[in-house]
C-alpha cells in the first residue's frame, strides 16, 4: 500500500537513511543525519513535492520522494528522484514498485524530466 509521509514515519526513514550513509554510496553523504536535519528536509520536500511511503503487511518497508532538481524556472516540470527501503527488505521488489508509483504521481502532476543519480550497488 502507498501512502504519503506522515510525521510518525520520519524516525524509521532517518534510521534506514543513515543505515545507507554507514553502510553504501547511496546518499553520498559521509556523515550520519541527524534528527532535526532530516524532519527539516521531509518537511521542506513534501511542501512542493510528493514523498510516499509502501508497506506491506509489517508496515513501512520503504520510501521514495521527488525534490527540486535546479530552482531556475526552465526546470520547474524537472524533479530529482530518490528511493530508499528498509535495508532488511531489500530485493523483494520494492524499489520498482516505489519507482513506478512515484514515477506515475510525477507524471499527474505535470513532471517531464525526472533526474537520478544511481550508484554502483543499485538495482532497482
Amino acid at each position: 500500500m502507498f501512502r504519503m509521509i506522515r510525521n510518525n514515519d520520519i524516525p524509521v526513514c532517518l534510521e534506514w537513511y543513515n543505515w545507507y550513509i554507514a553502510n553504501s554510496t547511496a546518499t553520498f553523504e559521509t556523515e550520519p543525519v541527524t534528527a532535526a536535519e532530516y524532519t527539516e528536509r521531509v518537511n521542506t520536500v513534501r511542501q512542493s513535492y510528493p514523498w510516499i511511503i509502501l508497506e506491506d503487511g509489517e508496515g513501512p518497508c520503504g520510501y521514495a520522494y521527488l525534490s527540486a532538481f535546479n530552482s531556475r524556472e526552465a526546470y520547474r516540470h524537472t524533479a530529482d528522484l530518490a528511493v530508499y527501503l528498509d535495508p532488511a527488505k531489500r530485493g523483494k521488489g520494492y524499489g520498482s514498485a516505489l519507482m513506478k508509483e512515484i514515477l506515475r504521481i510525477a507524471e499527474l502532476d505535470g513532471y517531464h524530466v525526472i533526474v537520478s543519480i544511481v550508484t554502483l550497488g543499485n538495482t532497482v
